[in-house]
């Protein structure tokens, strides 16, 4: 896994969203996320189960990206309602993303023998969540 993939996804995701519009868009992070996994993933299992959630993840962004193009020429009804629906969609599936994640890393720092990272790992794991709901929740907030 380069860290380098990592440090490019995190500029990608962790970026200001408003409704549905996306400055750096999230399915660009998780292509990256995907590719850092992929050699991992021949090794061990965990990391093809990241990948393949990000996969996932990089799909429902992808989607979300394109309604940008749909919401203007639609009503205020149905942009709360790609707003609404994306939101939900990302939630369940991107807790589960950033589950396997940071579960994966910790499994690998496990098998390479630096268990001082796990403890690190499980600390950013909340930080990660935290931030992804929230930035969920104010992406959603403002068309309510």
């Amino acid at each position: 896994m380069k860290k380098r993939y990592f440090i490019w996804a995190a500029i990608f995701l962790f970026n200001p969203v408003v409704s549905v519009f996306d400055v750096f868009p999230d399915f660009i992070g998780y292509l990256l996320l995907m590719r850092a996994f992929s050699e991992a993933s021949y090794v061990y299992d965990n990391a093809g189960e990241t990948k393949e959630a990000f996969r996932q993840m990089a799909l429902i962004t992808l989607f979300k990206f394109i309604s940008m193009i749909i919401v203007p020429f639609t009503d205020a009804t149905m942009a709360l309602v790609f707003s609404f629906s994306f939101s939900v969609i990302e939630v369940v599936f991107g807790l589960g993303a950033y589950q396997k994640l940071f579960d994966s890393i910790s499994f690998i720092c496990m098998r390479c023998g630096e268990d001082r990272y796990v403890a690190t790992s499980e600390r950013l794991k909340k930080f990660t969540i935290f931030f992804f709901l929230t930035r969920v929740v104010c992406s959603t907030v403002p068309d309510f």
